[in-house]
């Protein structure tokens, strides 16, 4: 079970190719605010009914944490008592294989009492898949990590603003990204322009808008529709090959302690608040 991603990089080509996708959003405080992590999980349709939150309490020196995942999963993503939050994106790296696995990464980084060790966390193995783990802490530091199986980059917020989907950005890494550069990979095409106009969406939304309240701001972002059925908040009438379906909508506050999570669409369907017990 907790394989469910990385295992689609040693399945067959075109399972991993027609997989759904995710976006994540990553904004810097502005006006004393907090940063704003947050993530729409778009799966196939029936995981809704499985996704779960997940409250640890502090142990041996641990802090306490809040993990949202499936039933079974160890956790997919989540913040914890120190301010540190982690969300990821699935990216198609050609060097995945054996290694770890990424909802073991995401348990340790919400082990962890600061960025720097979270950081440390992701970039130190061997991983089975390729990944983009978004992070931000309470201090309100902002960073993404893009990863293979054996490599790795840091990208940092553009104005403020942190965007990632399912295709990498770092030009370290981007010949290792076969959904894009390898040429007959047998992706559908939504699949492969999804990824990019979801992207593309999500910085012109923030681009254009005021961000006065960012936890709005996010909120608007990951209810966006254009470019449908490949959208940002996606729920396709009728399936279509390459586009999976938002399972759920993640915003985390890590100065506040608070994780809020949308089950399903977040166009249609409230933010319900879970606070980190300290």
């Amino acid at each position: 079970l907790n394989s469910f991603l990385d295992l689609v990089s040693g399945r067959d080509p075109l399972v991993a190719a027609s997989f759904g996708g995710c976006t994540a959003v990553g904004l810097e405080p502005q006006n004393q605010s907090g940063p704003i992590i947050g993530q729409n999980y778009d799966m196939e349709p029936f995981y809704q009914r499985y996704g779960v939150i997940i409250r640890r309490v502090p142990t041996g020196g641990r802090p306490a944490s809040l993990a949202f995942t499936f039933a079974g999963i160890l956790a997919c993503a989540g913040m914890n008592a120190a301010g540190v939050a982690v969300a990821i994106n699935f990216l198609h790296a050609s060097d995945a294989g054996r290694g770890v696995i990424y909802p073991f990464v995401v348990h340790k980084i919400l082990h962890d009492s600061s960025l720097a060790a979270a950081l440390g966390d992701v970039t130190i193995a061997q991983r089975a898949s390729g990944m983009h783990y978004l992070l931000g802490d309470a201090e309100g530091a902002v960073l993404g990590v893009e990863v293979t199986g054996c490599h790795h980059d840091v990208l940092l917020p553009v104005d403020g603003v942190l965007v990632h989907t399912n295709h990498y950005v770092s030009p370290l890494l981007v010949d290792y990204d076969i959904l894009f550069r390898r040429v007959g990979y047998g992706s559908p095409a939504m699949r492969r322009g999804g990824s990019f106009m979801r992207k593309y969406w999500a910085e012109r939304s923030l681009r254009d808008g005021e961000r006065g309240d960012l936890s709005q701001s996010a909120t608007n972002v990951l209810s966006g529709h254009n470019s449908s059925p490949a959208s940002i908040c996606c729920h396709p009438a009728t399936p279509v090959p390459g586009i999976g379906q938002t399972v759920a909508s993640i915003l985390m506050q890590p100065a506040e302690g608070k994780l809020s999570i949308a089950s399903g669409w977040p166009c249609e369907n409230a933010y319900v608040p879970y606070q980190v017990v300290k």
